[in-house]
């Protein structure tokens, strides 16, 4: 479920999930609770099993992944052979559409060479995209994410977004390619105020609860915390999408692919993703902004 970000080449993990609604007591599965169980069932099998047949059992056939660009990764996992190296994370967001069959997670992860290690190697932010299958089990359909320093505490507890839950929404029968038009009207608007100034787009499109995901430095999380880390960042950037989704409630959406961006000291070329999200005014709003540089490459000796 994690991204696949310079060194790091294998998995593991440790979910929370005490502070998700709908958790103990006997009381019904809700959506959101579906998503954060698959959470930790994915969590329990990399345990148990290796982190190579956990990815391969909760991967979607057609799920992504970046090494360091957009491939297939369930192809990927295959080719890898079982390792003894972990990797540990909590999400500590976790948003599902109104339809309740598409849903992302968000959280700290953390790398060991060995399970017994004292101290982690390297840190990072994941950002997970889920989507239900028809057989009702959820499956990841992009896992990505970003290098950042060492935390300085634990996580917070899980936060979900204050919108009902899909069992508690009335959904009402979606037209899905007026929505797909709708969200890539506003990406479009997107694009053309990011050619101009990044962060500055970032800032006038962003959700209350946006999460900025960057290598180097922690997550930037709402709009105060957007306009923070951006408010210096007057480069212009240009995007080509390779895919995305939308999920059946026409609510949630994303896209992911390359991007380029032009600062006084060159060209910074990565990929990125990008989750769209309709808030309850019926405005479609950038949720997520994450960006992973590609590898320096390396000059050929002379």
């Amino acid at each position: 479920m994690r991204n696949l970000s310079k060194s790091l080449k294998v998995f593991s993990l440790l979910v929370l999930l005490e502070a998700t609604p709908g958790r103990g007591h006997g009381a019904p599965s809700t959506p959101l609770q579906s998503l954060a169980d698959a959470e930790t069932a994915f969590a329990k099998m990399a345990t148990e099993k290796g982190t190579r047949d956990a990815f391969l059992a909760n991967l979607a056939n057609e799920a992504v992944i970046f090494a360091p660009g957009p491939v297939n990764g369930k192809k990927t996992w295959e080719k890898r052979s079982p390792s003894g190296s972990l990797l540990t994370w909590e999400p500590n967001f976790i948003a599902i559409s109104r339809s309740g069959d598409f849903g992302y997670t968000i959280g700290p992860w953390e790398f060991k060479q060995a399970p017994k290690d004292a101290e982690a190697n390297a840190f990072g932010q994941f950002l997970s995209l889920w989507n239900k299958q028809k057989d009702g089990v959820w499956k990841v359909v992009l896992d990505a994410g970003v290098d950042t320093p060492k935390p300085m505490g634990k996580p917070t507890a899980a936060q979900t977004p204050a919108t009902p839950e899909p069992s508690q929404a009335k959904i009402e029968k979606i037209d899905l390619d007026a929505a797909r038009n709708d969200v890539r009207k506003v990406e479009h608007l997107f694009v053309e105020a990011s050619a101009a100034d990044t962060g500055a787009a970032i800032v006038a499109f962003a959700s209350d609860d946006i999460r900025v995901l960057r290598e180097g430095v922690f997550p930037a999380v709402g709009e105060d915390g957007a306009q923070l880390m951006l408010n210096s960042d007057h480069a212009r950037t240009t995007f080509r999408p390779a895919g995305g989704d939308i999920s059946q409630g026409g609510d949630l959406a994303y896209e992911y692919g390359d991007y380029a961006t032009e600062r006084g000291n060159g060209l910074e070329r990565g990929n990125y993703v990008t989750i769209w999200k309709k808030n309850v005014r019926g405005t479609w709003r950038l949720s997520v902004d994450r960006r992973q540089r590609a590898p320096e490459k390396k000059k050929p000796k002379e």
